[in-house]
């Protein structure tokens, strides 16, 4: 009887990777002073919404400088959102069409010299404000719409219709939303260089790595001017991570011998 011999080789090669981290950047950091030298939008910025709003940036000062501007948008003369610090209560605050503010952050808290992390966000109900992820104080109660019948560029270290109020020192990474972010979310998010622009209410978000233009590719088409003469620094609020180098591996080859 014939013996058959059936030789199945089989040979697999199966690629397999790591988790792969695909790094965004985060180089520098716009440079304030007086002046003022600060940024502002090209245009006016009308990307936000009516019912909801989050405003962040990280901020790096040791400067008791009175009353300034972090980040402002003026409508029709009033400040329609502001992360602000008021000289008379030694304090930033985030405020909504000059009729609500937050609760207050203490100066001694962010004057430190060390980078940290601001964010006020309203819900339609509610006025809050963050430091490093973390609300500080109790929530504002509020209920009107955000005013957008006459909006103005959004500035950067200084009022958005002026050139007063310059913050003194460092602001890198500043977003605005169109949702209220909840403090897990800002916390996750704050020092993620990979947000996605298409992420969910982002509309508008300025890195400050270009030192030429700090376009916001992919969320609107409104980049930034100088006022006065701002300078950049190659001192990022936070660094991204490396992308992780996938790793093939070669299965083993396998062979079977079937009678």
């Amino acid at each position: 009887m014939k013996r058959l011999l059936t030789t199945i080789v089989v040979l697999s090669a199966i690629l397999a990777f790591g988790s792969v981290a695909y790094a965004g950047t985060n180089t520098h950091s716009l440079t304030t002073s007086t002046g003022p030298n600060a940024k502002r939008t090209t245009s006016n910025f009308t990307a936000y919404g009516t019912a909801a709003v989050t405003v962040e940036a990280w901020v790096k000062t040791s400067t008791d400088n009175g009353t300034v501007m972090v980040v402002n948008v003026n409508d029709g003369g009033t400040s329609t959102f502001q992360i602000i610090k008021i000289a008379a209560a030694n304090a930033y605050r985030f405020s909504l069409n000059d009729a609500v503010s937050s609760s207050d952050i203490a100066e001694a808290s962010i004057e430190t010299g060390a980078w940290v992390h601001i964010a006020g966000t309203y819900d339609g109900s509610n006025v809050r404000i963050y430091l490093n992820g973390v609300q500080q104080g109790s929530d504002v109660a509020f209920s009107s719409n955000i005013r957008t019948d006459s909006p103005t560029r959004l500035g950067i270290g200084v009022r958005s219709t002026g050139a007063d109020l310059p913050f003194q020192g460092e602001i890198d990474d500043v977003r605005v939303w169109n949702i209220a972010r909840s403090a897990a979310q800002i916390t996750a998010d704050k020092s993620n260089c990979d947000l996605s622009t298409t992420a969910t209410g982002l509309r508008g978000w300025w890195k400050m790595d270009n030192a030429n233009s700090d376009s916001q590719t992919n969320i609107t088409a409104n980049d930034l001017v100088n006022v006065g003469t701002p300078s950049f620094t190659t001192d990022p609020a936070f660094a991204c991570a490396a992308a992780t180098t996938p790793t093939p591996i070669l299965s083993l080859v396998k062979a079977f011998w079937i009678f």
